[in-house]
């Protein structure tokens, strides 16, 4: 008996009519339209989805200069067959607005960077990021309205210029390090862990149902803390300084259902609470403070499309005008 795993493209979200899926893959034997994802990209037109399959081998630095949806198999995909979807550097380019609107879902990047130019309604979601991101241009413009959520990664660098508006969300994601120079933002669901201070120059901030265990919640200023949770031996009251809000929860212990304190990220921690954490339900929209409040959490981070999890040939000999009878096992992703 002879098993497929295989993903349904076809349920790509096309955001525009005449927009296509390309697909690459690095893999031999493997049947796709290109090897490499640059030749994809030159081939693409805005607006359009290359789908990277899962490789055991990196498909390198990789450079967008136009409106595109890149899309993986997730960060920790949930296959018999667990390949996973990595880049190197993603430099985001928006000279004459190129790359702004673009979309990275799914993949295992060693970072994102950018050129000089502000990039403007970037979204990166489900993704691992091995290193940063940054996400601020020196030239021609500011970056603007980027969403970061469901990932994993140490920390976003914006810039240092509070007189400038960024409207950033950043939210369920699990930050190991924290945010610098975020400006006008809404910080939200998220879990900082570590042992530093999570901010770093952040004005003007909403700052809301998010655990901060070891990782303390200093370096904001004129922002607003709401329903967050601290767990740190030192530095964790909350608001402080010029910051206000209310129903923080100052050192308290949030009871993850598993977790090892100064390991780091790990996938073996389920950052979900127990029924009998102080975060249950408490956040300001009556879901759980962490990662699994508002949209929740994808430990897979794979893409939110149909995926057929066990492709079954039931009978391994046709004969002729005969039947081939099949199983398909599938899961709708959220």
């Amino acid at each position: 008996m002879k098993k497929i795993i295989l993903l349904i493209t076809v349920a790509l979200f096309l955001g525009e009519l005449q927009a296509k899926v390309l697909t690459v893959s690095n893999r031999a034997g493997n049947s796709a339209q290109y090897k490499t994802v640059p030749a994809a990209i030159t081939a693409a037109a805005a607006g359009d989805t290359i789908y990277i399959h899962g490789s055991e081998t990196s498909y390198g630095d990789v450079t967008i200069d136009k409106k595109l949806t890149l899309m993986g198999t997730g960060h920790n995909p949930k296959k018999e067959l667990a390949l996973v979807s990595t880049l190197g550097t993603v430099t985001v380019d928006a000279f004459n607005g190129g790359a702004s609107g673009t979309s990275l879902i799914g993949l295992r990047i060693g970072s994102v960077s950018n050129a000089t130019y502000g990039q403007k309604d970037v979204t990166i979601k489900r993704c691992r990021i091995d290193s940063y991101i940054y996400a601020f241009g020196s030239t021609g413009g500011i970056s603007t309205n980027w969403i970061i959520e469901n990932c994993i990664f140490p920390y976003v660098q914006i810039s240092n210029d509070k007189t400038n508006v960024y409207n950033f969300l950043i939210r369920n994601n699990i930050i190991t390090q924290g945010l610098y120079g975020t400006h006008t933002c809404v910080i939200d669901n998220n879990v900082f862990i570590g042992s530093s201070a999570a901010f770093s120059d952040v004005h003007y901030a909403i700052i809301q149902n998010n655990v901060f265990y070891g990782a303390t919640p200093k370096g904001a200023a004129n922002s607003t803390f709401n329903n967050n949770i601290t767990f740190s031996p030192s530095d964790s009251a909350l608001p402080y300084g010029t910051n206000g809000g209310s129903l923080n929860k100052v050192n308290v212990d949030p009871k993850f259902t598993k977790f090892t304190a100064n390991v780091g990220f790990s996938y073996d921690h389920d950052y979900r609470l127990q029924a009998s954490s102080p975060g249950k339900n408490a956040g300001t929209d009556k879901t759980d403070i962490g990662i699994y409040g508002g949209i929740g959490f994808s430990e897979t981070g794979e893409p939110p499309v149909p995926v057929v999890r066990v492709f079954t040939i039931l009978n391994g000999v046709v004969a002729p005008n005969g039947k081939l009878n099949i199983k398909i096992s599938a899961e709708a992703k959220n």
